[in-house]
């Protein structure tokens, strides 16, 4: 979710931080592995092309990754432009289903443009009823993300540590009506920001991996990726504010990277991730406090 205000000096310095952290553990991950699948698998001049056919895949799926953000953006602005034009002044509710849906529409136009450059239809997308097995790999995703994000945050505690304050909070202590924004984040959550997401970061960014990368490895460059995206969320927090919310993010991205590649169906990793959105909503709601990493979503 997009954070109102300027970004300071110190928002700056967080995200060339994590940016340059998200670089080097792309680069390290990325050579090891090349050297280790590809060495004496390829011809001489096969083996000469496969640094640039590499650097090229990591590129496609960063470059669709943040097309997403950008797309939101855009988005943003067109229906906000809209609402003030039918509706008149605006609203934190208002604000907010604007936000919520353009969330929805730039992942998915992200996802499309993404088919459009890899000349692929939409067979490439895995959407099907899912399995026992499929429900059971997504009753198991949101029993770890549940309890990763607990422990960290009981960690966190422990330590002293605070994560950045996202946005949420800000737009619920705003409005009159908590209960009914509330609502609106949850239904949203589910039925919009866990399918958006998920087709643009698992079916598109993560799945464009596979071609060049162990599935492991994909998982853990697109869960990279899609750390860094949610940088906006909690800019304005502190370097190490940030940092460490950013890498909740990463670590609960994993799970649902693990879920998708375990079930080639992009729906689980959906309904995982926003319920799990939902569940923090609510919980951000109930105790009015700030709650780190409260959803995955930019």
């Amino acid at each position: 979710m997009w954070a109102a205000g300027s970004r300071s000096m110190e928002s700056s310095v967080a995200l060339s931080g994590s940016l340059l952290a998200a670089t080097l553990l792309s680069l390290v991950v990325l050579g090891a592995e090349s050297t280790r699948t590809r060495r004496g698998s390829d011809g001489d001049e096969d083996r000469g092309r496969r640094p640039w056919r590499t650097a090229e895949a990591v590129a496609v799926a960063v470059a669709f990754g943040f097309a997403g953000l950008v797309a939101i953006l855009v988005w943003n602005a067109l229906l906000v432009s809209v609402v003030r034009g039918v509706a008149g002044a605006d609203s934190t509710l208002r604000r907010t289903v604007v936000l919520q849906v353009s969330n929805g529409l730039g992942t998915v136009t992200g996802a499309v443009l993404y088919l459009q450059y890899a000349e692929r239809g939409w067979e490439y997308v895995d959407l099907r009823r899912p399995t026992r097995l499929d429900a059971g790999y997504g009753f198991a995703g949101l029993v770890v993300i549940g309890g990763t994000f607990v422990a960290v945050n009981a960690a966190m505690r422990v330590f002293g540590i605070e994560g950045a304050a996202h946005g949420t909070s800000d737009l619920l202590a705003e409005t009159a009506n908590p209960a009914l924004l509330t609502g609106v984040f949850v239904v949203t959550s589910v039925l919009v920001i866990g399918p958006g997401e998920e087709l643009l970061y698992r079916n598109v960014v993560q799945k464009s991996l596979y071609d060049e990368f162990s599935r492991p490895v994909s998982v853990v460059l697109a869960s990279v990726v899609f750390a860094a995206v949610h940088f906006s969320a909690y800019a304005d927090g502190t370097p190490l504010q940030v940092l460490t919310s950013l890498t909740v993010v990463f670590a609960l991205s994993l799970t649902l990277g693990a879920v998708y590649e375990r079930t080639d169906n992009v729906l689980v990793p959906a309904v995982v991730h926003g319920l799990f959105n939902a569940s923090q909503f609510a919980l951000i709601a109930a105790s009015e406090t700030d709650v780190l990493a409260v959803a995955l979503l930019p």
